[in-house]
């Protein structure tokens, strides 16, 4: 997906008066690039003004409780803009449901919203803004994208991502690195200049 339409996507959540959850942790994948199972995992202690801790997940196929992370390097700390936290105190604010396990995406039932839910309302939003249908999954490789594009370093945005090796990153987004060495070939160009 585009840059454009990940913006399409963003902003017209940000406009909506009145968010369902769903909106909210889409909101929170597209500027996290965290994985269904971790955001679905996430709790309010895990929430920080700049940060998110990720240190677990949501088994939503076979125990419908906690879990560990993918791998060692899937947990972390990553940084978050305002915005997000904004938002994320939005939601805090107007979350009503009984709320046991302290989870920051709690449904009715008490528990999160699955991810085939989440899928659902994407495909909604997309065919309201006329673009492609994505996943959540789609979503969430196009924040990688973005950072690379705005040209943030690739060993960063693989651990941001909580990939457990670059190597990872760099075959996922070889169109990408593709992309950007086209521009590197004439950033060179102008460096070389300027040394005669």
């Amino acid at each position: 997906m585009s840059e454009a339409e990940f913006k399409q996507i963003l902003q017209y959540i940000q406009s909506a008066n009145a968010k369902p959850l769903s909106y909210y942790f889409i909101l929170l994948l597209a500027t996290t690039r965290l994985r269904y199972s971790e955001c679905a995992g996430l709790t309010w202690d895990c929430i920080n003004e700049n940060s998110i801790v990720i240190n677990k997940t949501w088994d939503e196929q076979y125990s419908h409780d906690f879990s560990n992370t993918k791998n060692f390097s899937s947990n972390r700390t990553i940084t978050i803009d305002k915005n997000t936290y904004s938002t994320l105190m939005e939601l805090q604010s107007v979350q009503n449901a009984v709320n046991p396990l302290n989870l920051v995406f709690c449904s009715e039932q008490q528990t999160p919203i699955s991810n085939n839910g989440i899928n659902k309302t994407l495909k909604k939003i997309c065919q309201h803004l006329n673009i492609q249908t994505i996943t959540c999954h789609v979503l969430r490789h196009t924040h990688g994208s973005v950072l690379l594009y705005h040209n943030l370093n690739i060993k960063y945005v693989s651990r941001r991502l909580g990939y457990k090796e670059i190597v990872t990153t760099l075959q996922i987004y070889s169109h990408v690195l593709d992309e950007l060495e086209q521009t590197e070939n004439r950033k060179v160009d102008a460096v070389m200049e300027e040394l005669f």
